[in-house]
């Protein structure tokens, strides 16, 4: 293994011949892109690096380790808003904890991709949103802690107040982020969403997507624990073919009734679902 640090680990990445381990000394480390394609793989570990951001195009990288935060904040527009972007093939992220980000990972037209027994806390939007992404592991992760921005009425006078129903705003109303902890959408394929704990973020695991998004096709929803603030624990929408939810705990962290929603295509069994205290155990479809 090869050690790097913040200032040397891009030179290193773009060596004729890269070590296919490199461990990065803990740091502020500026935002990683990586455009080129590792074979064999490389494995990138940083335990206490701080990472400002990760772009992935290339692909056979595997990054372990520290934490992530998108270089624009919470706030970000954009691309700015992503702590990680991951439009390459081949790619794992392990045991790293994301935050300070509008939407934590977004996977966009890629494949085989593992995200893995990562935290995802003090995220403004989503922990991960895929799209467009063919094989993709979401295995073993915490999402906690999520701090959406609220609704907010800017009157006259510019005085600010937030959490208003557009309804009730009397001056200029926007609408809040609408948190989810993974979503997916538009033609992603084989997924495994397998093992997760989501702890009191707005929305659980769900299919929202566009009237004009191609359907999304084998998505597993295997053995999570999902506990919302806000109605949706786990949605899959009447387009997702050959669908699956399986063996999963769903509750509700406020008094709001838990809704899990499936389409005809969806096979549901053996999920156990508490409503306002009241627990039952789903019956298989047939």
């Amino acid at each position: 293994m090869i050690t790097a640090t913040c200032a040397t680990l891009a030179a290193l990445l773009a060596s004729a011949s890269p070590p296919t381990a490199i461990f990065v000394q803990p740091g502020d480390c500026p935002a990683l892109v990586i455009k080129q394609t590792f074979a064999p793989p490389v494995t990138i570990y940083g335990p206490g690096v701080q990472w400002n951001g990760i772009t992935i195009s290339g692909g056979g990288v595997a990054i372990s380790g520290g934490k992530v935060r998108s270089p624009g904040g919470q706030d970000g527009f954009a691309a700015a808003g992503y702590g990680a972007r991951l439009t390459g093939q081949d790619i794992t992220l392990s045991g790293m904890t994301f935050g300070a980000s509008k939407k934590a990972i977004v996977t966009d037209g890629g494949g085989n991709i593992r995200i893995l027994n990562n935290r995802f806390e003090g995220v403004g939007e989503d922990g991960v949103i895929a799209s467009r992404t063919i094989g993709l592991e979401i295995v073993g992760n915490w999402f906690g802690g999520f701090t959406p921005y609220k609704t907010t009425c800017t009157a006259a006078d510019g005085t600010v107040t937030r959490g208003l129903a557009k309804r009730n705003c009397v001056g200029t109303w926007r609408d809040g982020y609408h948190s989810d902890a993974i979503q997916f959408r538009n033609g992603v394929t084989d997924v495994v969403i397998s093992g997760n704990t989501v702890a009191g973020v707005n929305q659980g695991i769900g299919q929202m997507d566009s009237p004009t998004d191609r359907p999304p096709v084998r998505v597993a929803i295997i053995g999570n624990d999902v506990a919302v603030a806000d109605f949706h624990s786990i949605t899959v929408g009447a387009s997702c073919i050959d669908c699956s939810i399986v063996g999963n705990r769903i509750s509700n962290t406020t008094t709001n009734r838990t809704v899990y929603r499936f389409g005809p295509s969806t096979t549901a069994c053996g999920n156990t679902a508490a409503y306002l205290g009241t627990a039952g155990l789903e019956a298989c479809k047939p």
